[in-house]
């Protein structure tokens, strides 16, 4: 559960494009920046990244 609202704080952060995938890995309580990527794949069937460059606002 809590890293179901960890995934849900995630995607805002990336689209805003304010942090690095590794900022936004520890800012939403991730200790390293590969969990953050291996559960955001996990959950959205894409990187981080690929996600931010996909949703990134303009």
């Amino acid at each position: 559960m809590v890293v179901a609202q960890r995934m849900m704080a995630g995607p805002p952060l990336l689209e805003s494009g304010a942090l690095p995938v590794e900022g936004v890995g520890a800012a939403v309580g991730f200790e390293s920046p590969a969990t953050f990527r291996h559960h955001f794949a996990r959950a959205t069937k894409t990187s981080p990244s690929a996600y931010r460059r996909t949703f990134r606002a303009s």
